[in-house]
């Protein structure tokens, strides 16, 4: 079973923007109940989708460059 992937502000263009595979993004915190709650259902997703779509998360709390990032998809939520 694959598992979904951390991916930050460094590694962003790289693993995301230029991935040869679709990447579905995870935009989290750990201190979003609604996160937690999709988080079984999104690894279980990773697994089915296995070589067909990539699962990355990304931590939009954990720096200010992640927010950006998350701000710039026009994730609510995060400290713009």
């Amino acid at each position: 079973m694959t598992e979904p992937f951390d991916v930050d502000a460094d590694d962003w263009n790289a693993e995301v923007n230029q991935s040869t595979m679709p990447v579905l993004v995870d935009f989290w915190h750990e201190s979003c109940v609604w996160c937690r709650r999709l988080d079984p259902v999104y690894t279980q997703l990773a697994g089915e989708f296995s070589g067909k779509l990539r699962f990355a998360k990304l931590d939009v709390l954990s720096s200010e460059q992640n927010n950006q990032i998350a701000a710039r998809y026009g994730v609510m939520g995060t400290l713009h």
